[in-house]
């Protein structure tokens, strides 16, 4: 009886210590390039103004003080379009990431804790989910929905679901025969708290990897939707809507396309180091502490 107490004791202790990033070059790369994008996306109207805004004195006009990013067909300034794509992007990514994470997590814990039946039921449902390819998805419910950024958001949010929920489940059926989850369960938990208090809590490292890299994947769709003419309305900027009127100006105007696509790069790299940074198997797991007196 005393082990079993001291090992409910030790679920006890805080695991959010036990998650951190290792401290090596690509996990500060990471985090300095994300942090500087976040910051720019979310000073974007203080930095850069309107960007529908054509008070520009030419059209397509190279770089400079006035116009970092120079400007477009439309004598509208890049910087700010660019600025605001990526908030948009960022927005984006992030709702749909977490709402599909947290949807397909749900459903892969109580998959894997739960009975047979119940079990064999969810990973059917996914296995017909994943037969659909992610972007062929998308381009339905946005058919279905119409052209815009909800759209985008719900496709992303519904394209994240089986990813999460097969990983969870993975993760449930590893951690619910471990000794503190049944030493919770014989002093009387519940199948919620032990769920939400023992086995969730566990299973955050390898599903912070996956976030981190359900958000660059995301983003990179919402882009490629947009560049498909399905994502943000005219004239609100996103990032694959700029990359995709680009293509007329390649030739006069090479600052058009290379500016936003550096930009989406930058993001798609942070987005990659982070998530290298999280599935580092130093950087992640818990370790039981000790009782104290």
């Amino acid at each position: 009886m005393t082990a079993i107490t001291n090992l409910a004791y030790e679920v006890r202790v805080p695991r959010w210590r036990s998650i951190r990033l290792p401290a090596d070059r690509r996990a500060r790369a990471g985090i300095f390039i994300l942090l500087v994008l976040v910051l720019l996306a979310a000073a974007a109207p203080v930095l850069a103004g309107d960007p529908v805004a054509q008070d520009a004195p030419a059209r397509l006009l190279a770089p400079s003080w006035e116009h970092p990013f120079g400007t477009d067909e439309l004598r509208r300034d890049l910087f700010a379009r660019t600025l605001f794509g990526l908030r948009t992007s960022l927005g984006i990514g992030l709702v749909a990431v977490i709402c599909g994470a947290s949807a397909g997590a749900t459903l892969g814990f109580w998959a894997g804790y739960g009975p047979g039946w119940l079990d064999a039921l969810a990973m059917r449902l996914i296995d017909a989910w994943l037969a659909f390819p992610g972007m062929l998805a998308a381009i339905a419910v946005l058919t279905v929905v119409g052209p815009g950024m909800l759209g985008v958001g719900a496709a992303l949010a519904l394209f994240n679901v089986p990813s999460f929920a097969r990983l969870a489940r993975a993760q449930a059926l590893t951690q619910k025969n471990k000794d503190y989850v049944q030493s919770a369960r014989a002093l009387g938990a519940g199948p919620g708290r032990v769920v939400v208090r023992h086995i969730a809590v566990n299973a955050l490292p390898p599903l912070l990897t996956q976030l981190a890299l359900a958000l660059s994947a995301s983003i990179l769709i919402a882009a490629a939707l947009s560049f498909l003419g399905l994502g943000e309305r005219p004239p609100e900027p996103s990032l694959g809507g700029l990359i995709n009127a680009s293509r007329q100006h390649m030739r006069e105007a090479w600052w058009y396309m290379a500016f936003p696509s550096a930009v989406l790069g930058m993001l798609m790299l942070a987005l990659t180091l982070l998530a290298d940074a999280f599935g580092d198997p130093p950087s992640a797991g818990y370790r039981p502490g000790r009782r104290r007196r």
